[in-house]
């Protein structure tokens, strides 16, 4: 389920939520059925907040919530819920070209992407800078 708001001719808002129950139905002598399927969350909420003014500066924050989900088919490792946050700023400079900046993780939240065999987190803080070039349509 998606929403869109047009507050104004520059600024958006957009929501989503993802709703998926991913259980194992049968899987005879294993013991899994009825069990959650491995790194399924069953909610997922995003959101992202965008002004778009190509002549001056396109910028965005993006958020997503995940909910609980298992590393593991026995679900015996659970991963508990995450809220990540991402920001975006990028301005054309001249034809198809344009230079962007963008920050994942603002909070700097440590999440579990694995916990089986020991475990791991995402990505933390991280900033990257670039240019990009938009070939002309035909």
């Amino acid at each position: 389920m998606n929403g869109v708001v047009n507050i104004t001719r520059h600024l958006q808002l957009i929501g989503g939520y993802e709703y998926v129950d991913a259980k194992i139905d049968s899987a005879p002598g294993l013991g899994l059925a009825g069990l959650w399927v491995a790194q399924v969350p069953h909610s997922v909420v995003t959101f992202q907040a965008r002004y778009d003014d190509p002549e001056h500066i396109v910028f965005s924050v993006d958020g997503r919530m995940v909910g609980v989900q298992f590393d593991d088919a026995k679900n015996a490792f659970p991963m508990g819920r995450f809220f990540v946050m991402d920001a975006m700023a990028s301005r054309g400079i001249w034809g198809g070209a344009e230079i962007f900046a963008a920050v994942e993780n603002l909070t700097n939240e440590e999440y579990l992407i694995a916990s089986q065999g020991g475990q791991e987190t995402g990505l933390p803080i991280a900033a990257r800078v670039g240019f990009r070039f938009n070939f002309p349509k035909r």
